[in-house]
């Protein structure tokens, strides 16, 4: 149940909370859920999440996409509200109390302890929210979840769990649903319309109504009395609104919506009210509940304790144990105080200890089974420290499982304390949290039974909750806080318990309607009401016992208390005559059991004679008998016996005598009634009286028979509980052995069979079933004969089986070879044995069948293997002989056997040594007896042995194999022995080690440094002194790990480079490498050549590493010197711009730069393989050729301008040097190359050859022209003839003569403002001016000259600049006339004038002409830079312009644009800074 929480406070709120708590794959889940919530459910939702606690959660803000209802996060103390969804937060842990969600900080993880947010929230909800709360479980690994489901609903709630097939992860839905605390298994989408309506029924049905209507109470009644009549409980005295909330909880479940419907099905279905009684039970329990409370009620006992003596036991009743988990705390907690005094528990030297017996009681059977068990899983020991978990429990496979010591204290019993005799002579009572579920009539009953049960100064303990306006007569507080009440020294009346006969006929009316009248316990309010509607005077309420139990009006005239003992019993509280007046009327009542009264009865009070009439009536639908007492005063009767009697003498005297004679008349009566009584008594007396002497003889001699029986039976009870220990034990090892047998019998592989006297099958095992492939029902009580299709139907088993029982005997390993259903041929062997019993009637036979087909296959598999084996031995390529018994005789011996001893066939048969004695001179006798004698074989190896061979006895070298031949029992039958003649091989051997010997004094001689390593280790097994002398090492590390000996050198990598020979088998050398070796505890740094070689056996394995190396200290730092020196030069020639090259004396180039290979795009390999050849211009390339072995022959310096290719695949000019470096001699050792680009002079020089012709081209035509028209000008006007200048018109002669003249002048100016530009001198007159109107003049003075196209201005904004005008102007009138001149095909050109944007304005010219490639964009405002192709060479131009437009403009801080697709026409733009009224100009 888990630890116990803070004080928690209930809700009062009136609608359903739902607690829905995930994990592992919960977003998927919850989203699901949360979409299918209705807007209006009248809920409220709260979100439980395992989340990261170092990140902050967006699950509030995921959620809110998919619902309309407000999603959100909990802050601390946030009121639940219905229609809202509440998330917990990361990093927090959460509790529901008085309605409101209050958060607490997650607790630092612990091994020890684990953080079950899940199931803290749900427990806390159930204890708050009661039956309002219910629990949902989605996706997640664990067992989180499961407890918190268990307290809701135990507390009334509905629960429900994700299914598994929908869970991505399904541990905590599965884990929950194992527990059985599941109400409802759904997918995510479809638990908030089955929340909605199970609470809409609950709701419809009155969920806290107290008033229902008649009918359906008649319908609870009669509930009531289906549960008291199947299972003997009466619930009609518990809280009413908790039992109906319960039947109403199972009217959900079964989606059943009227309480008449369920009452019929709960009827005619058995199961169910099983159901509904377990679900009015309920198991709220857990282990050290409130464990404040067993300390101190520990501590109360110690001094009970001690007064106990040495037999005596200490007796303690948990009354509603649950499943035992109450009970076994106090056990544990008594068992720990008893372990801590030792002089209670007892020792051998003090007295025998106090026992300590625990009665534990429930009235539901499921929870008293379990708790017998003592068996509880993880989450129910939560509460157990490791302490007591250790000390009291074992650990199980489901869980933990209390120590048997324990479980023996405790006897668990089905008792319902409220109805059944309770147990007697209690030291300690517990009942905690029981008397909640009971109405006050029934807690006084508890109490009551409490108190009988209770010793003097016995305890009570309650639970917390727990109280009783009756507990402070019958007891005292002894701890208040904990519910810990000591029992008074009171009377006690023990409320008397329905009778058998009661509840024998409430089973025999089982069938018929059961009683709906329900008896009532307020008599108090009944008597009330008789009294209001029939009765005024005085008058008392007594039980049976006639004690008085209330009191109405004013009774001291009629009853007081007696001197002695204060009393409430009716009889001794009457005055005067009354006791005997108030004793005939109720024995009257007692006896017809109606009402009686009795009239005129006189009485006497204060010298006042009073008539009173006395009533009695009995209290009609009460549980226990109760009767109303009424006292009448007649008050016309009354006489004052003090007055003057003179005057009414006579009256008084007729009234007394009438009296006396009434009162006669009632006293005859009411003799006569008793005497009949009385006499009939009497002859019941007599017989008895009779009965009980001859009884008392009977008895007399009886008690003495009784009294030597006593003493017999105490000695007989005495040997009963000793047999009675010894047959639990017994008893415990029978079901053990039992349990081991049929274990066995389960696991065996053997197909197993138990046969009765008439051969039919009585059990069979597991494997008989698989092996078979049959079933129980197939099996079991059918004739072995006609079992699978009569395939046990064979004659010779018939026989076997048919004579076990009548001759009493058995058969072993009986054959059969038999086609068998399903299985085939199979060879079986059986075996059968009678089992015995006491009743030889009821014996059985055990037939143990055991599948032998593949032994025998083995079998005959063994003897072909026999026979291969002897042929193997005969054709094995060593020589092999078998040896047997004492005399060492040759069983067997192969041909090479028999050809190495040079013996026939003879020699097989007879003794080794009498064939061979001269091995037994040699001491081979003894050989053999050794290994007899040790069990062990014995091998040698090149053992010299002199063999007779023929005539001679010639010495050889064997191995030999002495091995030892054993039988089935491990018997030595024989030796085997294996012989290999290795003479030829020893005396190769022998010189190879000769051999050898040479190799090491040449490795030792070597000038070279030499080692040989073996093994992955590299052990050091040959070293000449030159190494040992290098490494500064002495022979000492020969035979030692070679790293391990000189470390340094797998610091510096080397022990990888011999790890990888050793394991790819691949040499490797290396050149003046730097070694730093320690040399008498000095670090020297040495250089040297070596390899290391791999080193092979005659198989090839690899098996070491031999180093040569070679010390070239002198050498490699010469070299060093060397390459520092050429890696100088090579950085200078990088750093160098020019590319630099190197060649050999013959003219090989061996070396290029980096600003070579830059340039060209090719690395030094590459111009190597391809060669330089090929970055030359083929053009070029011969003379290059030609001249280069020129100088390498003549040694000249070489000096040639030619083209060489860039990685672009453009050739480039280069000037290009080479000369040689000389030695002292003359002699050309290299040559040193460079070669410095010149392509931008080569460009110049082009462009201004180029220019030059266009310029004189351009400024010959108009020259030409104004030439011409000027000698016709002359012509004519010398003739002075004025019709010829007619024909030819004169103005247009010299317009044409001006325009030639203008462009020619235009031409001069561009020139001149090139000049400007190129020179900083081009200066700017500067205003300010509206753009518009500037441009609107300049266009209307170009459409007069250019009248034949469209000019169109667009104005889109309005603004003013400040610049030069003529300058601008110029820019215009250039883009406009490029536009004019380019477009000779569409005569539509448009400028426009705009805002860029707040700061800048723009004017742009577009056309339809020919347009632009994007090429020659980036280059078309270049210095004289015309675009090339076939539709550009028709017109004419300097590339000046463009160049001097975008000079003006940037000079004005503007921008020229483009924009230009080639046949789609051009758009050149120029932008300006725009200048506002407030802007202060400045020149720039």
């Amino acid at each position: 149940m888990g630890k116990p929480l803070k004080n928690l406070t209930k809700s009062a709120n009136n609608f359903p909370v739902v607690g829905i708590g995930a994990s592992a794959g919960g977003l998927g889940a919850f989203k699901k859920l949360v979409e299918a919530i209705p807007e209006d459910s009248g809920m409220a939702y709260v979100l439980v999440q395992h989340l990261d606690p170092n990140h902050e959660s967006l699950l509030a803000e995921l959620l809110q996409k998919v619902t309309k209802i407000p999603v959100l996060e909990i802050a601390d103390d946030i009121k639940v509200e219905p229609d809202h969804i509440y998330i917990i937060p990361s990093n927090k842990m959460l509790l529901a109390n008085d309605g409101v969600l209050e958060l607490s900080p997650r607790p630092t993880p612990n091994k020890s302890v684990r953080n079950l947010p899940i199931d803290l929230f749900f427990r806390s909800l159930a204890e708050v929210h009661q039956n309002h709360s219910l629990g949902v479980v989605l996706s997640g690994t664990g067992s989180d979840g499961t407890a918190g489901l268990m307290a809701i609903k135990d507390n009334g709630g509905i629960t429900f769990a994700q299914d598994q097939q929908s869970a991505e992860w399904d541990g905590m839905p599965r884990s929950a649903v194992d527990a059985g605390v599941v109400d409802f298994i759904l997918k995510p989408e479809e638990i908030p319309a089955k929340i909605l309506e199970l609470v809409s029924t609950l709701d419809r049905n009155g969920f806290e109504k107290e008033d229902i209507s008649h009918q359906e109470e008649e319908v609870f009644r009669k509930i009531h009395s289906l549960l008291r009549i199947r299972k003997n409980t009466d619930f009609t005295y518990y809280k009413q609104t908790t039992i109906r909330r319960r039947i109403l909880r199972r009217m959900a479940l079964n989606k059943i919506k009227k309480p008449a419907t369920y009452l019929s099905y709960l009827r005619g279905n058995k199961d169910e009210q099983d159901l509904l009684y377990q679900d009015l039970l309920i198991p709220v329990t857990s282990f050290f509940r409130d464990v404040d409370v067993f300390d101190t009620l520990c501590e109360r006992l110690i001094p009970m304790l001690q007064q106990k003596k040495g037999n005596e036991s200490l007796r303690l009743w948990s009354a509603g144990c649950s499943t035992g988990q109450e009970a076994y705390s106090l056990l544990i907690c008594l068992k720990e105080y008893l372990n801590a005094n030792p002089t209670l528990n007892g020792d051998k030297s003090a007295k025998a200890g106090i026992k300590i017996q625990l009665f534990a009681t429930d009235i539901s059977e499921p929870a008293i089974a379990k708790a017998r068990k003592g068996l509880y899983t993880t989450s129910e020991v939560e509460n157990v420290s490791p302490k007591r978990l250790k000390e009291f429990f074992t650990k199980t496979k489901t869980g933990y499982q209390l120590n048997k010591e324990i479980r023996e204290m405790c006897v668990f019993a089905l008792h319902n304390f409220l109805s059944d005799p309770p147990f007697g002579n209690m030291d300690i009572i517990s009942c905690r949290n029981v008397l909640i579920y009971f109405q006050p009539y029934l807690q006084k009953k508890a109490l009551a039974t409490f108190h009988y049960s209770l010793n003097e100064n016995g305890y009570l303990l309650l639970g917390k909750s727990e109280t009783n306006s009756s507990l402070s007569e019958q007891f005292s507080p002894a701890n208040k806080k904990d519910k810990l009440y000591m029992r008074k020294n009171s009377a006690t009346s023990v409320i008397k318990s329905s009778t058998r006969y009661s509840e024998k006929r409430l089973h025999t009316n089982e069938e018929s309607e059961p009683e709906t009248e329900k008896k009532r316990t307020d008599f108090k309010k009944i008597a009330d009401e008789l009294l209001l509607s029939r009765f005024t005077p005085a008058s008392v309420v007594v039980n049976e016992d006639m004690d008085i139990i209330l009191f109405n009006g004013n009774t001291n005239s009629y009853l007081g208390q007696q001197s002695g003992k204060p009393s409430h019993n009716l009889f001794k509280m009457a005055k005067g005559t009354l006791a005997i007046e108030l004793r005939n009327i109720i024995h009257k009542v007692m006896k017809e059991g109606t009402s009686v009264t009795k009239e005129n009865i006189a009485f006497v009070e204060n010298d006042v004679r009073q008539m009173i009439s006395l009533e009695a009536v009995p209290l009609p639908n009460v549980v226990e008998p109760h009767y109303l007492v009424l006292f009448h005063q007649q008050l016309a009767a009354q006489e004052d016996l003090t007055l003057n009697k003179k005057d009414s003498e006579k009256d008084e005297k007729d009234l007394r005598i009438r009296q006396l004679e009434n009162e006669l008349e009632q006293t005859l009566e009411d003799m006569r009634s008793i005497t009949e009584d009385q006499e009939a008594a009497n002859e019941e007396l007599q017989s008895a009286n009779e009965e009980l002497l001859s009884g008392g003889e009977e008895l007399q001699s009886l008690n003495e028979e009784l009294q030597t029986s006593k003493e017999e039976l105490q000695s007989t009870n005495e040997e009963i509980t000793v047999i009675n220990h010894e047959l639990i034990n017994l008893n415990e090892l029978v079901t053990e052995e039992r349990n081991y047998a049929e274990s066995i019998v389960e696991t065996i592989h053997e197909p197993l069979l138990v046969l009765d006297k008439n051969l039919k099958v009585s059990a069979a095992n597991n494997s008989y079933y698989k092996t078979f492939h049959t079933k129980e029902k197939e099996t079991e009580g059918k004739l072995i004969y006609e079992l699978g299709n009569k395939q046990w139907d064979i004659p010779e088993l018939r026989r076997q089986l048919e004579t076990i029982l009548s001759k009493k005997n058995s058969f072993e390993d009986f054959e059969v070879v038999h086609t068998f259903e399903h299985i085939g041929e199979r060879s079986m062997c059986l075996n059968a044995t009678e089992i015995k019993r006491e009743d030889r009637s009821k014996n059985l036979i055990l037939l143990a069948i055991k599948d032998i087909t593949v032994q025998k296959l083995h079998w005959k598999r063994k003897q072909e293997l026999l026979e291969k084996f002897k042929n193997l031995v005969m054709q094995a390529p060593v020589a092999i002989m078998f040896l047997k018994g004492k005399n060492y005789k040759v069983e067997l011996a192969n041909d090479l056997f028999l050809q190495l001893v040079e013996k026939g066939k003879n020699f097989v048969g007879k003794p080794i040594f009498e064939s061979l004695p001269e091995l037994k001179e040699q001491g081979i006798n003894k050989l053999l007896y050794k290994a007899l004698k040790s069990g062990e074989p014995y091998y040698a190896n090149e053992m010299e042995v002199k063999m007779g061979r023929g005539k001679k006895s010639e010495p050889g070298y064997y191995n030999f194999m002495c091995q030892l031949m054993y039988d089935q029992d491990s018997i030595i039958t024989g030796i085997m022995v294996i012989v290999n003649e290795v003479t030829d091989q020893v005396i190769a051997r022998k010189k190879v080690e000769e051999s050898e010997h040479k190799y090491k004094e040449m490795i030792n001689s070597s000038p070279s440094l030499i080692g040989i390593l073996e093994g992955e280790n590299f052990i050091l097994t040959v070293a000449n002194d030159a190494l040992l002398n290098q490494l500064g090492k002495g022979k000492g590390i020969i035979g030692k790990p070679y790293l391990d000996s000189v470390p340094e050198l797998e610091e510096q990598g080397f022990g990888d480079l011999l790890r990888d020979v050793y394991k790819t088998g691949k040499p490797y050398s290396a050149h003046e490498v730097p070694v730093t070796l320690v040399r008498h505890g000095k670090k020297e740094l040495s250089y040297y050549n070596f390899v290391y070689q791999p080193q092979r056996d005659v198989q090839g394995n690899i098996v070491g590493v031999a180093i040569i190396l070679n010390v070239v200290t002198a050498e490699a730092e010469l070299n060093k010197e060397i390459r520092e020196s050429e890696a100088r030069y090579h950085q200078m020639t990088d750093l160098v711009p020019d590319m630099i090259i190197n060649a050999t004396a013959d003219g090989e180039v061996f070396f290029f730069n980096k600003v070579w290979t830059d340039f060209s795009g090719w690395n030094l390999k590459k111009i190597k393989k391809e060669g330089w050849g090929k970055l030359m211009h083929p053009e070029e390339l011969p003379t290059i050729e030609e001249n280069w072995m020129r100088a390498v022959k003549t040694g000249n310096d070489f000096d040639m301008e030619f083209r060489i290719l860039d990685k672009n695949g453009d050739f480039k000019w280069h000037i290009n040097r080479a000369v040689p470096v000389k030695d002292e001699t003359g002699k050309i050792n290299m040559w040193v190359g460079a070669s410095t680009q010149i392509q931008k002079l080569k460009d110049e020089e082009k462009n201004k050859e180029d220019f030059l012709k266009m310029v004189s081209h351009e400024l010959k035509t108009p020259v030409t022209s104004i030439k011409g028209y000027t000698q016709l000008l002359l012509s004519m006007l010398e003739s002075g003839t004025q019709e010829t200048l007619g024909a030819i018109p004169m103005i247009p002669s010299l317009e044409r003569i001006d325009n030639q003249v203008s462009r020619l002048t235009r031409l001069i100016s561009e020139m001149l403002d090139l000049s400007r530009v190129e020179e900083s001198k081009l200066e700017l007159q500067k205003e300010t001016f509206g753009i518009n109107q500037f441009v609107e003049s300049n266009v209307q003075d170009i459409k007069y000259t250019n009248a034949e196209y469209k000019i169109k201005i667009t104005h889109d904004d309005t603004f003013s600049v400040y610049g030069d005008k003529d300058r601008i102007n110029q820019v215009l009138i250039n883009f406009i006339t490029n536009a004019i001149k380019y477009s000779p095909d569409d005569k539509n050109i448009t400028v426009r004038v705009y805002k860029v944007d707040e700061e800048n304005g723009a004017v742009s010219v577009k056309d339809k002409g020919i347009g632009i490639d994007k090429k020659d964009h980036e280059h078309l405002f270049e210095r004289f830079y015309r675009v090339s192709g076939k539709d550009e060479t028709n017109f004419t131009g300097f590339g000046i312009g463009l160049y001097l437009a975008k000079e003006i403009i940037e000079r004005h801080n503007g921008r020229v644009d483009l924009k230009s697709k080639k046949g789609k026409g051009s758009e050149f733009i120029f932008t300006l800074p725009i200048i506002s009224g407030s802007d202060k100009i400045k020149d720039v």
